[in-house]
């Protein structure tokens, strides 16, 4: 040790947590310790609420705090035990609490370490944040972390009005589960352990205030909030409408590849160009020979380009907010290449007829759950439930 300190604690007693007096301070090259004792004069016992001033027994509770000038810094705070002064009380001895403000109830670290501890493990996980606190003189493990921040996990209490659903990865292709983000607060509610309809539905029940859903087209979110929740309105993401359109005319590319093979061997005979595929090569700026490509599999594969040409007007519709286009659209995918996209809309019109009125959709969902993915990543296979959803539903800081 430096020294020990002989007076002057006056001016340090404002750096210590409330409620203590230090009675001693010993400086040394790595570690600070602190003598202190509790400031309450007469404690209450917790069972009767009788007050008492028979002290049954002394002993020190050794506390962590946060570090000073590089060093540790060491609690030795002297706790009295109490007989309680009356006869018929359960309780014949009992403790004197330091309190929250100093540290909690068998707790080894004092409140505001804790709080600190908390969100270095909600922010880095596990490993990183203690590799981290090492650095800064906060001797803690990484089990510690992880079991602080589970200790302190929140869960989202008020009220939801408009919210997005939509599934992530727990094993690509193997296990999912869902998110609940808060459209208005942006921010996670809830994370589900799968995205079985069962388990959505009882999810929605517990929380009849919800006015609007805002979901893909995909799983079984859409039966799920018709059961469970009828009073609210659903919204399909228009970026995945957009995705689906796309998606089911290159199946219908797929299908129509031996025509369109057939019409790019025919483009191979130098008399096959015209005026109309030069003034598509203007009209569409592309290269002569692609336009004359383009305009073989249009006369060989006319259903095709019809089937272009209705997912060019689907995705119109959806970025100009046309609700009014949709059942003429519906009519004129019947029978197309784009049928069964087609059939799917019609199941789901309302949901589609609300993306093109509604301003709701699931981009924070989707952003949220690069989030939660990122966190995932970080806790190196020790991503439960419960610790992945104390970490995203922790407040921001």
């Amino acid at each position: 040790m430096i020294g020990v300190l002989a007076m002057g604690y006056g001016r340090f007693q404002s750096l210590s947590p409330g409620g203590l007096v230090i009675d001693n301070m010993e400086i040394g090259s790595e570690r600070i310790l602190i003598d202190a004792r509790c400031r309450a004069a007469v404690p209450m016992c917790p069972a009767c609420g009788q007050k008492s001033d028979r002290v049954h027994s002394r002993y020190r509770r050794r506390l962590l705090d946060l570090p000073s000038h590089g060093r540790i810094v060491q609690l030795r705070i002297a706790v009295r035990r109490f007989r309680c002064s009356r006869a018929d009380c359960p309780r014949q001895t009992f403790n004197e609490q330091l309190g929250e403000e100093v540290a909690g109830r068998s707790a080894r670290r004092t409140s505001r370490l804790e709080v600190i501890v908390r969100h270095l493990g909600i922010a880095l996980g596990g490993p990183p944040t203690a590799n981290l606190a090492r650095r800064l003189m906060l001797p803690v493990s990484k089990d510690t972390l992880l079991r602080v921040v589970r200790r302190h996990a929140v869960s989202n209490t008020q009220p939801l009005r408009v919210v997005g659903i939509d599934d992530w990865a727990w094993k690509r292709g193997q296990r999912y589960g869902t998110i609940v983000c808060d459209l208005e607060r942006r921010c996670i509610v809830d994370l589900l352990p799968d995205r079985e309809t069962g388990t959505v539905e009882a999810w929605l029940a517990q929380h009849p205030e919800i006015a609007v859903i805002s979901r893909d087209r995909g799983g079984g979110y859409g039966p799920a909030a018709a059961r469970a929740a009828p009073q609210a309105t659903q919204v399909a993401d228009r970026w995945h409408l957009m995705e689906n359109a796309s998606a089911a005319f290159l199946e219908a590319v797929q299908r129509s590849m031996r025509s369109i093979r057939q019409a790019r061997r025919r483009t191979q005979d130098p008399i096959r160009p015209d005026d109309q595929s030069s003034d598509d090569t203007r009209r569409d700026h592309l290269a002569r020979p692609d336009a004359i490509i383009v305009a073989a599999v249009e006369n060989a594969v006319p259903r095709l380009a019809a089937a272009r040409d209705l997912t060019e007007r689907f995705h119109e519709m959806l970025r100009a907010r046309a609700p009014d286009d949709l059942p003429s659209w519906i009519q004129d995918a019947a029978g197309s290449l784009l049928g069964s996209f087609g059939k799917g809309i019609a199941a789901d019109r309302t949901a589609v007829g609300a993306a093109l009125t509604e301003s709701w959709s699931n981009a924070q969902t989707e952003g949220q759950i690069t989030r939660l993915k990122l966190v995932k990543r970080q806790m190196y296979g020790r991503a439960k439930l419960d610790l992945l959803r104390a970490r995203l539903l922790a407040p921001a800081y």
